[in-house]
Parts: structure tokens; C-alpha cells; sequence
């Protein structure tokens, strides 16, 4: 089984994914973004500086990329994953880092962990490739202690540019399309998904995901929400302002963003 539940892909496709995300591993434009979205975390998590000591689960945590940036930082990570041989890689990597995280293989849909016990929770990657994707977000909400917070970084379904299938506009084409592609993508045509065992399945909208995050009492905020506007250009002020005040532009500028990211605080409430 796998990190959404299904059965274990062909066995070749499967270690040529592995050989790509171990080559991967290291990528420096990726870590960079990782850290860019692990500091804008603490920040909403108002952490002072030097102060370093967050429960953080990595859900569907893969070979622990991000994972081992706030483990490093000092917090106290749990990745988890159903894929053995990616949660071994994970842990070699770590061990030779000295960043200390508990390692545990798990479904998202199924936290093996009681309610409350996180102060982050991470889904990098992982719900577009998560048929039932609002069961893991019931699940990742209820780990989270009240005040705590979700990261979710997934695919966007309003801009054309996509990483996800080698397929001009694939994320505007028709659903019986993609599932086409999906089915081939399993089986005779890996290369069309970059030999990922798993492919992408849902595409989103930020705007889709906060109503979704608001049924679990959680409010969901995006890259824009986030900006600081200070250091901008005085036409990026504009724009952003406007972005957060008028869905209809927010809307037109995720045309030109590959991916959608959403910061979720749970409310204090719940």
C-alpha cells in the first residue's frame, strides 16, 4: 500500500520515482521555498526569535525534505508516510544530519495520533494526490490543537501552468480527460506524470479550500493574505490590496501561479 491507500505501483515506475525524488532531494530552489514557507508559519505561530520548540507533523512527509528544516530550527517533528522505502531514505538523511524526528508509517486518512497533539501540521504536496482528500483535512484538523496551524501547498485548477503531468493546459482540461490520463499514467505511460506512482487527482482552488477549511472551523489564508506589502512595489501594493478585497481579481492572478498555498489557523474554539 501507499501514501494515499492505494496499491503499490508497478515496481519499475516505482523505483524510477524514487531514484527522481532522490536526485531531488537536494534541490536548492525547493529547500529555499520550504524555508520561505516554514518562516511565514512560525511567524504566524508568533514565535520570538530563539524561541524554537513546536510539535510539527509532516503529513505524507516523503523522503522529510521539509521535515528536517524545523527539525534543524529545534522543534520536535513527526513525519509520516506510507511509503517504506521513502520513510527509510528520510531517516538516513536525518541520522546524517543529526535532525531528530520520530518516524511513522501511517495514512492520511487515518492520524495514528490523539486530538490535539500538534501545534503544526504540514501537507506539502500531498492532497492532490489523496482521492478522498477532505477525509485527511477532518483528520490533520482534529491532531491540531485549538490555535494550531495547517499548511497545505497543492495543485491550482485556475492556472494552466502545472508540474504535475507533462500535458500542455492539462490543469483546464475536462475531468474525463484526466482521468483518462490518470489511468495511463498507472499503467503504460508513466512518463506523462514524471514516473510518479501517484498521481495528481484533484485540482484546486484556494477559494474552494477555504469554505472546505471553514467547515472544520479552520480559516484559511493565501499567499496574498500573507504578503508584506512594506518592501513592495507601489503597483504590487495595489494590486494585492485589491486582490484581498475582490475575489474576482484574486481570482485573475492565480492564473499566473503554479500551485495554491493556504495557511489554516484552527480556531481557539473549537
Amino acid at each position: 500500500m501507499n501514501r494515499t491507500g492505494e496499491e503499490r505501483p508497478e515496481a519499475a515506475t516505482h523505483r524510477t520515482f524514487l531514484e527522481n525524488t532522490i536526485a531531488k532531494m537536494d534541490d536548492s530552489g525547493a529547500v529555499e521555498r520550504f524555508r520561505s514557507l516554514k518562516d511565514k508559519c512560525e511567524q504566524q505561530m508568533s514565535l520570538s526569535e530563539g524561541s524554537r520548540d513546536l510539535s510539527v507533523l509532516d503529513v505524507g512527509c516523503g523522503m522529510g525534505v521539509q521535515a528536517r528544516l524545523w527539525a534543524r530550527d529545534g522543534h520536535r517533528v513527526t513525519g509520516f508516510d506510507l511509503d517504506l522505502e521513502l520513510l527509510a531514505a528520510g531517516r538516513e538523511r536525518a541520522d546524517a544530519e543529526s535532525a531528530p524526528i520520530s518516524w511513522v508509517r501511517a495514512t492520511a486518512g487515518q492520524i495514528p495520533f490523539a486530538d490535539g497533539s500538534f501545534d503544526v501540521c504540514l501537507a506539502v504536496e500531498l492532497l492532490e494526490h489523496v482521492p478522498h482528500w477532505y477525509e485527511c483535512l477532518q483528520e490533520m484538523s482534529r491532531v491540531l490543537r485549538p490555535g494550531g496551524l495547517l499548511l497545505v501547498t497543492t495543485s491550482n485548477a485556475i492556472s494552466p501552468r502545472q508540474s504535475e503531468f507533462r500535458l500542455p493546459l492539462y490543469s483546464w482540461w475536462p475531468g474525463f480527460l484526466k482521468r483518462r490520463m490518470v489511468a495511463l499514467a498507472k499503467t503504460t505511460r508513466p512518463e506523462l506524470a514524471n514516473h510518479t506512482p501517484w498521481p495528481a487527482v484533484n485540482w484546486f482552488t484556494f477559494f474552494g479550500l477555504r469554505r472546505a477549511l471553514k467547515r472544520l472551523s479552520m480559516a484559511g489564508r493565501d499567499r496574498f493574505d500573507m504578503m508584506d506589502l512594506k518592501t513592495k512595489p507601489l503597483p504590487v501594493r495595489w494590486l494585492v490590496r485589491l486582490a484581498r478585497f475582490l475575489p474576482p481579481v484574486r481570482a485573475f492572478l492565480y492564473l499566473f501561479l503554479q500551485g495554491t498555498v493556504v495557511f489554516a489557523r484552527k480556531s481557539t474554539d473549537a
